[in-house]
C-alpha cells in the first residue's frame, strides 16, 4: 500500500527561523506524488521543496504532462550539484537548501509570502535593507492586533484600530489599510478584517504585500527596483490605497510606497527640460540628451515660459489645493482630497470637477519625473521622450502600476479666479416623478457643461441630490441656467446657490467637509455617456440608467448611483493622450455601486459583483461605441483594451511597453502587457468573478 511521509523542519540563521522546509518520502505512484505537489502549491506551506529522491519526482511528473527542466543555479554553488526544479510559477523543488541570505533569490515571484511570517528579514534583503537606510518593512495586516491567535494580539492596538478603521486620513497614513478593505483580503477566507468575520479565526495575509519600501527619496526608488527586477519580485506600488481597481495591493507582493515623498514648488517661467524656448531658434531634430530615450521621430518644438508646480510622488489634493490657495493658482485636481496628486490619479487620465472648463488631468501635465524598468529615473516631457509623453501614451493615460514609478509630476498652475456652487436636492413619491426629475438634469447637462461647470450627483430610487461648482460665473447667472430643473422640482425640494472667493473655499465647503467613505467592501462599474444621447434622447438615457440600477439586487432600494459631470470640453483633445477618446466626447461618468457585510460568503460577494456588472452592461448596450474610465472601472470590465483607451491607443501603448518594459516587470490588473487572469498573481480577482478566471480575461 502506498504512503507518504512529511517532515517539516525550520531554516536557521543563527537561531533566527527565515522559512521552513518541507521534506517528503514515499513510494507512491506518480498520482500521490502529484496529489501532494498540487496540495503544497495551493497552501503555500513552503517557499522551498526538498524532495529525495529528485529523479523520482521528476520521472513520475513528465509522466503526467509536465517537463521540468533541471539546471544548476550558479548564484548558489553549493547546491550545483542538487539541481534546482522548477515545476511551475508555485513550485521549486531541489535536494540542497541555500543559506539565509539566498534564499529569497529563489523563491518564485508570487511566494515571497511565505516569509512574511517571520520578522527577521534574511541576509539579502538585510543588505538591501542597509541600502535604503532601515526603509524595509515586512508588512502584516493592520488588523492583526484583533485577532487572538495572531503573535500580534493586542487588546488596546485592536481598539485603536476599531476607533478610526472608517478615519479616511488614518487609513491613508498606515501600509496594511487600503481604503476598500476588500483590496486587503484574498476573498473573506484569506483576510484580516476588523472585527474579525465568521469565515476566518486566524489573521489572513490576504492581498497585503509581504514586503514594502517606506520611501521617501527618488534613490530609494531606484535601489527598489534594481533589487525587485535582480531578484525577480513582484513589485507592486502604492500610494494612498485609493485603487478602485486593487492595483495598489497584491498578494506576496514586494511592495514600494510613495506616501512618504513629499514637497511641492512653484516655477512661474517654467520650461520642461530639453525644450528650446520658443524665442529660440529651433532646429527640426528632436532635441535629446545623452540620457533620455532615443527616438526615431524628428519634429519641432518650442515652448513658452509658464506657471507651473511640481508636486512629489506622495502629496494628497488637499496638502496641493492648500497651496493653490497661498499661491492664488488654481490646478486641475481631484474630487478626493485624500487622492495622490501624483500617482494613479493623473496616468488614469485624471477627472476633475474642474475638467469642463480646464481639461483632464493630463491635459494639464507638463513633465514628469519617472523610474523606468531599468532602474533609471528619468525627465518625460514633450522634448524628451515625445513617444510615451508628447505623442501621447504612455505617461497621459497608460494606467497606474505599467510604465514605471512616478517621483513627481509638474502641473500647470493658473490664475486664481471666483466660482459659484449649486446644491440641489428633491425627494419623490414615486420612482417614475424622481426618474423626470432626472431627465431634466440630463437636459440641462449641456448647458451646465458649456458654461465650464462640473457636478456630482447621486441618484436614489426616490431622491436626487445635485453639486455644482463652475469659475468665473456668478451665482445669479448659475441659477438663470437651472430654470428648467428648478420648474419641475417638488416644493420642498432644497434649493442654494452661493458664490466662493476660490476653489479651496468650494472645496473645503463640500467635497472635503466630510469623511471619505472607507473601511468597507466596495466595487462599482461605469461607463462614459456621449453628449448626443442628452440632446437626442434624454428619455431614453434615463430610462437605461433607472434600467441598471435595478440589476443592484438587495440593494437597489437604497443604493445610489453616482454621476461625475466632469468631462473636458471637445477643445481639449489634442490626439496627445491615450485616454479613450470618449472622454472628450461625454458629459456624464455614470457609475453603480455596491457593497458588502464582512461575513458575506463567497457566493453573495460574487452576486452583489455581477449585479453592478450587469448594471453596467445596460449602459454598455444602449451606448456601444463609448468607453469607460479606467480608474472607477468594472473589475471585469469586457473588450477592457477598447473600453479604456480605444483599439488604436491599446495598440500603441504595446509597442511602448514592448520597448521600454520588455520583460513586463510592472503589471497590474488589465493593464497593458500584463500576464491575465489566469496568472497566480492574480488569483484573488479570479476568486472574485462570478464565471471564473475563464470569464475576466
Amino acid at each position: 500500500m502506498a504512503h507518504i511521509s512529511l517532515e517539516r523542519s525550520n531554516l536557521t540563521d543563527g537561531g533566527t527561523i527565515y522559512g521552513r522546509r518541507l521534506t517528503i518520502s514515499c513510494n507512491a505512484t506518480g498520482t500521490g506524488v502529484i496529489t501532494l505537489f498540487q496540495r503544497w502549491a495551493a497552501n503555500r506551506e513552503s517557499a522551498l521543496l526538498v524532495l529525495p529522491p529528485l529523479e523520482f519526482a521528476r520521472s513520475y511528473l513528465r509522466s503526467f504532462g509536465d517537463s521540468p527542466s533541471m539546471q544548476c543555479d550558479s548564484r548558489f554553488p553549493s547546491c550545483c550539484r542538487y539541481p534546482i526544479m522548477r515545476i511551475s510559477s508555485k513550485l521549486a523543488l531541489t535536494q540542497c537548501t541555500p543559506p539565509a541570505g539566498q534564499l529569497i533569490s529563489m523563491i518564485p515571484v508570487d511566494q515571497i509570502v511565505s516569509l512574511s511570517s517571520n520578522a527577521h528579514i534574511p541576509g539579502i534583503l538585510s543588505t538591501f535593507n542597509a541600502s535604503i537606510g532601515g526603509k524595509l518593512h515586512n508588512e502584516r495586516p493592520t488588523g492583526a492586533p484583533c485577532y487572538p491567535t495572531d503573535p500580534a494580539y493586542d487588546p488596546a492596538a485592536c481598539d485603536t484600530i476599531t476607533k478610526n478603521y472608517q478615519d479616511d486620513q488614518w487609513r491613508e497614513d498606515l501600509f496594511g489599510n487600503f481604503e476598500q478593505i476588500n483590496w486587503e483580503t484574498c476573498t473573506s477566507s484569506d483576510a484580516c478584517l476588523v472585527p474579525p468575520n465568521s469565515n476566518t479565526s486566524t489573521c489572513g495575509q490576504g492581498s497585503v504585500p509581504s514586503y514594502s519600501v517606506h520611501a521617501t527619496s527618488s534613490e530609494e526608488v531606484v535601489k527598489y527596483v534594481k533589487f525587485a527586477t535582480t531578484h525577480n519580485l513582484r513589485m507592486v506600488i502604492k500610494n494612498t490605497g485609493h485603487d478602485y481597481l486593487g492595483r495598489s495591493s497584491g498578494k506576496g507582493g514586494f511592495a514600494l510606497w510613495t506616501h512618504g515623498m513629499q514637497g511641492i514648488s512653484r516655477n512661474e517661467a517654467f520650461v520642461p527640460a530639453g525644450c528650446p524656448v520658443k524665442s529660440q531658434n529651433v532646429s527640426t531634430a528632436s532635441p535629446y540628451d545623452a540620457t533620455t530615450f532615443t527616438s526615431q521621430e524628428a519634429f519641432s518644438i518650442s515652448v513658452s515660459p509658464q506657471d507651473a508646480v511640481t508636486i512629489a510622488a506622495g502629496a494628497q489634493w488637499s496638502t496641493v489645493y492648500q497651496y493653490a490657495e497661498d499661491n492664488n493658482i488654481i490646478i486641475v485636481g481631484g474630487d478626493s482630497k485624500n487622492v495622490g496628486a501624483a500617482g494613479g490619479w493623473i496616468q488614469g487620465g485624471g477627472h476633475s470637477v474642474l475638467s469642463p472648463a480646464y481639461g483632464l488631468g493630463v491635459d494639464n501635465l507638463l513633465q514628469t519625473t519617472i523610474v523606468t524598468a531599468d532602474g533609471v529615473e528619468r525627465t518625460i516631457n514633450q522634448c524628451q521622450d515625445p513617444i510615451s509623453f508628447g505623442k501621447s501614451e504612455a505617461i497621459r493615460g497608460g494606467g497606474p502600476g505599467t510604465w514605471g514609478i512616478l517621483t513627481s509630476v509638474t502641473y500647470k498652475a493658473r490664475p486664481a479666479v471666483p466660482f459659484a456652487w449649486v446644491s440641489i436636492s428633491s425627494s419623490s413619491a414615486t420612482v417614475d416623478d424622481n426618474y423626470s426629475i432626472v431627465q431634466k438634469y440630463i437636459e440641462h447637462a449641456p448647458v451646465w457643461s458649456d458654461l465650464g461647470g462640473g457636478s456630482f450627483i447621486n441618484i436614489f430610487p426616490k431622491a436626487v441630490a445635485f453639486l455644482g461648482v463652475v469659475p468665473n460665473v456668478t451665482s445669479v447667472q448659475a441659477k438663470q441656467s437651472f430654470a428648467n430643473v428648478e420648474a419641475a422640482l417638488p416644493p420642498d425640494s432644497s434649493i442654494s446657490y452661493f458664490d466662493a472667493p476660490s476653489f479651496l473655499s468650494f472645496f473645503k465647503e463640500t467635497f472635503a467637509i466630510n469623511n471619505e467613505i472607507v473601511g468597507i467592501n466596495f466595487l462599482l462599474a461605469s461607463r462614459l455617456i456621449p453628449r448626443t444621447y442628452f440632446e437626442t434622447d434624454a428619455a431614453g438615457l434615463a430610462s437605461a440608467i433607472r434600467k441598471g440600477q435595478t440589476f443592484l439586487g438587495a440593494s437597489a432600494d437604497v443604493q445610489q448611483i453616482q454621476i461625475l459631470a466632469d468631462s473636458p470640453a471637445p477643445k481639449f483633445q489634442d490626439n496627445m493622450t491615450s485616454v479613450t477618446p470618449a472622454w472628450y466626447d461625454s458629459l456624464w461618468h455614470v457609475i453603480y455601486t455596491t457593497a458588502w457585510e464582512n461575513n458575506a460568503t463567497i457566493e453573495e460577494q460574487q452576486e452583489l459583483v455581477k449585479g453592478i456588472h450587469d448594471g453596467a452592461q445596460v449602459l454598455r448596450d444602449y451606448v456601444p461605441e463609448s468607453g469607460a474610465y479606467l480608474n472607477e472601472a468594472d473589475v471585469f470590465e469586457p473588450n477592457y483594451e477598447v473600453s479604456f483607451w480605444s483599439a488604436a491607443n491599446a495598440a500603441r501603448l504595446k509597442e511602448i511597453k514592448a520597448k521600454y518594459d520588455p520583460r513586463n516587470v510592472f503589471q497590474v490588473w488589465k493593464g497593458i502587457g500584463w500576464d491575465g487572469a489566469t496568472d497566480p498573481k492574480f488569483e484573488c480577482y479570479s476568486r472574485l468573478s462570478p464565471g471564473g478566471a475563464s470569464s475576466v480575461n
